[in-house]
């Protein structure tokens, strides 16, 4: 009897093993989406971003050293009160001491999500949001989508100028780019002298067909990816009241009167 249970245990481990040789699993697709629309607790609404600032010379050329910002929420990033709802307020270190003597340096604040491409992301998308112009601002301040090498060597940027009103970057995350690393944010460059903030809403990140974008000028378009796979509830929940947004359609957060 206990050489039958030993044999039993055994053929049940048996048929368990994993065999490379007979397994054929393909990579889900797996679209990379992020909205935000700034409307909740600010810690809660910042985590998951990060923060790094590159210090230059006068020139805003020459590099000279960079390091990471830890304390979004305190400064760099803060959830401030736009013209009708929360946005994102994006703006340089200013109580850093990397500005140098007599604060010649210049520095480039960037606050960004960062991701690592796998073969499942391979696909069309675009980045979206709108620009709320504070009183006093910077002329050196984008939007961007940029992929690193595992060394953090810069191999494709796209930029966007914030100018007023709603922005859009349409680019390809190709095969070639699989193992690399993904970033999209914002990035401020000013003198310790200069205002540099700059008032970011209805952020919408995700597959070109999801967001409607897919010909943009720089790089997307035509491609494979997402033609007929749809976005996840909760992205085409926060999309469609972005959109509304977009439209000059105000965001109402109350949950609406019950009639009697």
């Amino acid at each position: 009897m206990a050489r039958l249970n030993r044999l039993a245990i055994l053929s049940l481990l048996t048929c368990c093993i994993y065999s490379p040789a007979h397994a054929q699993y393909a990579e889900p697709t797996a679209p990379i989406e992020y909205s935000q629309d700034w409307e909740g607790e600010q810690f809660l609404l910042l985590n998951g971003w990060l923060g790094y600032i590159n210090v230059f010379e006068d020139d805003c050329e020459t590099y000279i050293y960079g390091y990471e910002y830890s304390a979004l929420g305190t400064g760099v990033a803060v959830i401030a009160d736009g013209a009708d709802s929360k946005v994102l307020n994006v703006y340089n270190d200013y109580d850093g001491s990397a500005w140098g003597l007599f604060d010649g340096n210049c520095l480039e604040a960037n606050v960004y999500r960062q991701h690592n491409i796998t073969a499942g992301n391979v696909g069309d998308y675009t980045f979206s949001y709108n620009v709320e112009p504070p009183e006093l601002v910077g002329d050196k301040v984008n939007g961007f989508v940029k992929v690193f090498s595992t060394s953090y060597d810069l191999e494709n940027a796209f930029l966007q100028t914030s100018d007023v009103g709603e922005q859009t970057i349409s680019f390809t995350i190709e095969e070639s780019m699989v193992g690399k690393i993904l970033q999209f944010g914002f990035t401020t460059v000013s003198f310790r002298s200069e205002n540099s903030g700059m008032l970011y809403d209805n952020l919408v990140f995700g597959p070109a067909t999801a967001t409607g974008g897919g010909d943009g000028e720089n790089g997307a378009g035509g491609g494979s990816g997402y033609d007929s796979g749809p976005a996840s509830t909760t992205f085409e929940r926060l999309l469609n009241t972005t959109n509304a947004a977009r439209r000059g359609t105000p965001i109402d957060k109350e949950t609406p009167a019950t009639e009697n």
